[in-house]
């Protein structure tokens, strides 16, 4: 069991396809990696891991950490779940999605610092979630904004996934059926669609890892009681969080840029704009020089 997490990570998950996350190249697409359910047998020796409901009575109630999924035939929706209503909500047919899990399953937080490690990430970017699903119940159409690797842990779950062509590196996620929050409409190229099209199906069984990228669509159907975990990394990086940031950094060492100021002290800030423009064009020079700040 030790040696199996101390060799964890991409290659655990995604066998020789892990070479595609670990280049230059942005990630935009999907990654299917079969395998047999051998490879998992780390997640057998936990005992809570061994069903759904063994899942669902150690789940310890922290709050808006379980969503359940609405039931299918009816309007795309999620709630939160409180502990007296999540068995309830699983044996009625919504899939059910615990967050952070690594919290009541100790089990796991090695894993995830692993795999952190495996992908020079900070300590505590990698959560797991863990999704549990009766037969018929479906993960509802949507795209994320994180980067997740699905494992199937137990029983069969059929998968439609297609390119998103509405929208690239989504900052936040969406049920298909839904209306498009602010903060993605204006990144819009196009409509967004209410089913999944032109996608790729196949069918996930134990052993089996499924990685999605940020934005791409997809949607499960369990064909069988199923539960399956993934490891999450959802509050990452970009080149225009890390620049915002050090562009704001930078204009407050200037006191009177980060001032707190009045509605009425905004009227005429002739001065500051020019002093916050020097500023940019020092930086933009180092930019321009391919040096970071």
């Amino acid at each position: 069991m030790k040696q199996q997490i101390d060799n964890f990570g991409i290659h655990t998950l995604l066998g020789e396809k892990a070479i595609d996350l670990l280049g230059h190249n942005l990630v935009k697409n999907s990654i299917v990696s079969l395998g047999c359910s051998e490879r998992f047998d780390f997640f057998k020796s936990i005992p809570v891991l061994n069903s759904a409901l063994s899942v669902l009575n150690a789940w310890d109630g922290h709050p808006k950490t379980a969503r359940a999924w609405s039931e299918p035939g009816s309007k795309a929706f999620q709630i939160f779940a409180e502990r007296h209503q999540i068995k309830e909500l699983y044996e009625a047919g919504f899939l059910v999605v615990l967050e952070n899990i690594e919290r009541f399953i100790p089990e796991l937080q090695p894993l995830c610092r692993a795999l952190e490690f495996d992908l020079s990430l900070p300590q505590g970017k990698v959560n797991v979630e863990i999704f549990c699903g009766k037969k018929g119940c479906t993960g509802r159409a949507h795209f994320d904004h994180s980067f997740t690797f699905n494992c199937q842990l137990i029983g069969t779950k059929k998968w439609k996934l297609a390119e998103n062509k509405s929208i690239h590196f989504p900052t936040t996620g969406m049920f298909l059926d839904s209306k498009p929050p602010a903060e993605i409409s204006k990144y819009l190229l196009s409509p967004i669609p209410n089913i999944v099209e032109n996608y790729e199906e196949f069918v996930a069984s134990s052993g089996d890892v499924i990685f999605v990228a940020p934005g791409v669509i997809h949607e499960t159907y369990m064909e069988s009681d199923s539960l399956a975990i993934a490891f999450a990394i959802e509050h990452t990086d970009s080149i225009a969080k890390k620049i915002s940031e050090g562009v704001r950094l930078k204009l407050q060492n200037w006191p009177e840029l980060r001032a707190a100021r009045l509605g009425g002290q905004f009227r005429n800030i002739s001065a500051e704009m020019k002093l916050v423009a020097f500023e940019l064009r020092k930086l933009a020079g180092q930019l321009d020089g391919g040096n970071s700040f």
